[in-house]
């Protein structure tokens, strides 16, 4: 399970630990606190190089609020917090082509135009809005569009999809959600050109469903199994993980493409292909000889969830991350990767408990090189950007 090989050390050559933002092929982009940096992606990936800074995204905040922000998201003061209630991010980057990038920092938006050196602020979310401002898995780019899924926390907002058309220099709205909580992700099918959308969290609150002409078309939705973040996509079939805290058991689901636009009247039913024990946040999937390979990575959480109609305290201490390709219809999955949460001291005085931060494993396909792999708020790997390439996950899996 340890054989994945580091691709990348940490920035200026140190230990410090980063977070994963994603590759397109040639780099990856990565940040610590509100800086960001950039290592080569090479054909040979067993050559360490080290992460090199870019830029630095600005503090979104005013008053009082812009001094607490900066505490929290400072080099200097971030690590001393992070000792206490465990690491945490408010960080998303998102790469839109060469030159554009899209970051969401606590609630502000920017945009940079010049590869993450400089930063423009374009429009705030939601003042309720999650620590990074959405999830990681909540902006996808269609031709000239970028779509955007907004993460409330209030039940008194309506989400939305915003949109932009001009490398998000503005935004407005593409969909308002009032039947969602928040949005978990905004998804391109590769292969139908759709933009998914995946929402929550109670029953009535999960979804899976489509965008197309302003509004969110329902695919299915009505319980847990249908709260989802982050969808894979393949030939034939759309693949997700419950992302429930509170359920014993987390299903992986398949759903055939040929079931998505038959003549039912109701939701079509998905086919179980796997369980696990922990809330399934992340995917990644790629193609090598012909072969689609599918990966999930779990959550280990820690804290109320505000959901769990029993409301009991879900608390795990693994992430894992698993593995299967189209050979067995992706109903043999493999576990390649496990990682401990960090303790927080947080976590044995109740009033404090919920602000132990979970633990994570975010992940970005990087073709013949595999899969990149970055283990957040953990004992092992903590924030480093490791690859599990192709023939040890071949290996796994034979």
């Amino acid at each position: 399970m340890r054989r994945q090989t580091q691709v990348a050390a940490a920035a200026g050559g140190s230990t410090s630990p980063l977070r994963l933002h994603g590759t397109d092929g040639t780099r990856i982009d990565a940040t610590r606190g509100r800086t960001l940096y950039r290592a080569p992606l090479r054909a040979d990936h067993t050559v360490q190089s080290a992460f090199r800074r870019v830029g630095r995204l600005p503090n979104p905040r005013a008053g009082v609020d812009r001094l607490r922000y900066a505490l929290e998201t400072s080099r200097r003061w971030k690590p001393a917090l992070g000792r206490v209630v465990g690491r945490f991010t408010k960080t998303n980057v998102f790469r839109v082509d060469d030159r554009t990038l899209v970051a969401t920092v606590g609630t502000g938006l920017f945009t940079s135009h010049d590869d993450g050196r400089t930063w423009r602020h374009r429009t705030d979310l939601p003042a309720s809005a999650s620590p990074m401002g959405v999830l990681p898995s909540a902006l996808c780019v269609d031709g000239d569009r970028i779509y955007l899924g907004e993460y409330p926390f209030d039940d008194d907002v309506t989400p939305r999809i915003l949109v932009s058309t001009d490398a998000g220099r503005s935004w407005s709205t593409a969909a308002a959600l009032p039947w969602a909580r928040h949005v978990h992700a905004v998804q391109r099918d590769p292969y139908t050109g759709d933009v998914w959308v995946t929402t929550g969290d109670r029953d009535d609150e999960s979804r899976l469903g489509r965008l197309r002409d302003g509004r969110v078309d329902r695919v299915g939705g009505g319980s847990q199994r249908w709260r989802a973040v982050e969808l894979a996509f393949t030939p034939t079939a759309v693949l997700w993980g419950m992302d429930c805290g509170y359920a014993t058991e987390n299903h992986l689901f398949r759903l055939d493409r040929a079931a998505l636009d038959g003549d039912s009247d109701g939701d079509p039913d998905p086919t179980v292909v796997h369980t696990l024990a922990d809330s399934v946040y992340y995917s990644a999937a790629f193609t090598h000889d012909d072969t689609r390979w599918v990966l999930f990575s779990t959550a280990a959480e820690s804290g109320t969830d505000s959901t769990n109609p029993d409301a009991e305290t879900s608390v795990t201490d693994r992430a894992r991350v698993v593995v299967a390709t189209a050979r067995s219809d992706y109903t043999d999955w493999h576990e390649v990767a496990t990682y401990r949460r960090r303790r927080a001291p947080t976590e044995s005085v109740p009033p404090l408990s919920a602000l132990s931060s979970n633990a994570y494993v975010f992940l970005a396909a990087a073709g013949d090189a595999g899969v990149l792999v970055n283990p957040f708020n953990t004992v092992r790997d903590d924030g480093h950007v490791r690859a599990l390439t192709v023939d040890h996950l071949r290996t796994c899996v034979s």
